[in-house]
């Protein structure tokens, strides 16, 4: 009885963990995705931003060119994670940069043929909408990228609007405003670009999953793990209830069990008493008759 109450108990426990853990493990699905449409939408609002920027470059040619300074400084208070917005002419020359100051530079830069960036805007040109280059990094190894809208005036090609991403400190701001409440790392094109502090992949039976979408010309996946805190937030005392009080109900049932038998056997001993003492009465019984009758016959 103990036996079996004890192992239902344990059964029931494990049951109910697993439940956890099944809850936990949506959660964090949840949360990963969450997170990677979170990039996506970001990067489509930067997308659409470039865009109109490029339309009014269109339609108002080389007098839109103050408006679009305007606009650039605008953009970059809307997206603070941008190092630059720059304006690059046909040839592929830097014309205009606005810088993340607000600071308005004329430059004259052309972009080598071997810049990394420059296949990117090649891209662009040959699509007619706006791409996102390759990873590439700074000199102090942080990962970025450039967005390019191009600029068709006329029919013919003449140049582009292009903006520098920082992405550690786009996935920051973006990170901080999800208040996800869970560890994030990303890659991109599998290159690993973003985790967030508490993300941890060498801590073995910590919950992660992932989620991945196709931006453009990035691949990015999102890993969203299970924090300590996060852990605890969504732990449970049912499970340990459960066990404790099967644990003490089986002893319960064990005791009454042993009562009962012992009880049992008490019973036995009266009604084995009980017959012996009615066994000794009949005898005594028939010893008085044997006696009356020995007077009778004398």
């Amino acid at each position: 009885m103990l036996l079996a109450g004890v192992a239902a108990s344990l059964g029931l426990w494990v049951v109910l963990l697993r439940g956890e853990q099944h809850a936990l493990d949506v959660l964090l699905a949840t949360k990963a995705q969450q997170f990677a449409l979170t990039v996506a939408k970001e990067f489509e609002d930067l997308d659409e931003g470039l865009s109109r920027m490029a339309e009014r470059a269109e339609a108002f040619g080389e007098a839109a060119e103050a408006r679009w300074q305007k606009d650039a400084r605008s953009f970059i208070r809307d997206f603070p994670y941008l190092l630059y917005v720059q304006r690059v002419d046909a040839g592929f020359n830097v014309r205009w940069r606005v810088t993340r100051g607000g600071q308005v530079l004329s430059l004259n830069d052309a972009i080598a043929p071997s810049d990394a960036l420059l296949a990117g805007m090649e891209a662009a040109r040959t699509a007619g909408v706006v791409q996102i280059s390759r990873i590439n990094r700074d000199d102090a190894g942080q990962p970025f990228v450039v967005v390019s809208a191009p600029i068709f005036i006329d029919g013919g090609f003449d140049g582009l609007i292009t903006a520098r991403v920082t992405l550690q400190n786009m996935f920051d701001a973006l990170y901080d405003r999800s208040e996800l409440a869970a560890a994030v790392a990303v890659a991109a094109n599998g290159e690993p670009v973003f985790r967030s502090g508490e993300f941890n992949d060498k801590t073995a039976g910590r919950p992660t999953v992932r989620h991945e979408v196709e931006i453009n010309r990035l691949s990015v996946r999102a890993e969203a793990q299970a924090t300590p805190a996060l852990v605890r937030a969504n732990a449970s005392a049912a499970p340990y209830a459960v066990l404790a009080a099967g644990l003490v109900l089986s002893a319960m049932g064990a005791g009454l069990t042993h009562q009962r038998g012992q009880l049992a056997r008490f019973n036995d001993t009266l009604t084995a008493q009980r017959d012996r003492a009615t066994e000794r009465e009949m005898r005594f019984r028939d010893l008085l008759r044997g006696v009356e009758m020995g007077f009778v016959v004398v």
